[in-house]
This record gives C-alpha cells, structure tokens and sequence, in this order.
C-alpha cells in the first residue's frame, strides 16, 4: 500500500466519523471486521486491551456509545444467552458497506 492509499483511508475513515475516531478505535473496527463474527473478549485479548477499554471502543460502533452518545452503528453486539458477560459482535450493513469501501481505496 502506498503512502497516498494510506492517507485516503484515513481521510475517509475521518469523514465518516467526524474526525473523532482514535486509532485503537479504528484497529477494533478492523479487527471485527475482519474475523466477521467474535465476541468481545477476542477483541480484549487480541488488541491486550482491558475489558472497559474493549467494550468502550466497541461501543463507538455499536449504535448506542458507552457515553450514551448516537454510535456508527456499524456492529452490532449481542449478549450470549448462556452468559451474558459474552457479546457477540458482527458487521451490520453499514459496517460491511464502510469496511468494502475502506478496502476499495487501499487498493488505489
């Protein structure tokens, strides 16, 4: 990828999120989308990040943030039955049409 790819994915990653968007916010976006389905606790492992901070920054996603804030609502997070300490986490539509875009412009 080249410097300008790079510069263009960051540049729509900001348009879409107002410019607010951290890169640890960005690298859960990314790592959820492209696993397709996890559950938080991968991204807390994954990422070695804590628990609070997992579920904050996939909640910048999510529709409703952990500051009560409108979120992207690009994943969607679902409680596990069986536990719900357990939120499985998936794309939604919209999160699928960022991340296609998101890797049309890192192709050039």
């Amino acid at each position: 990828m080249s410097i300008h790819q790079f510069t263009r994915a960051l540049d729509l990653v900001s348009d879409k999120t107002s410019g607010e968007c951290s890169l640890l916010t960005l690298r859960t976006f990314l790592f959820v989308a492209k696993r397709g389905k996890c559950t938080q606790k991968d991204v807390e492992l994954e990422l070695k990040i804590s628990n609070a901070a997992a579920s904050r920054n996939v909640s910048w996603w999510t529709d409703r943030r952990y500051d009560r804030q409108q979120g992207m609502n690009f994943i969607e997070r679902v409680e596990q039955d069986a536990d719900r300490r357990f939120k499985e986490l998936t794309l939604t539509a919209q999160g699928k049409k960022f991340y296609a875009e998101l890797l049309e412009v890192m192709k050039g």
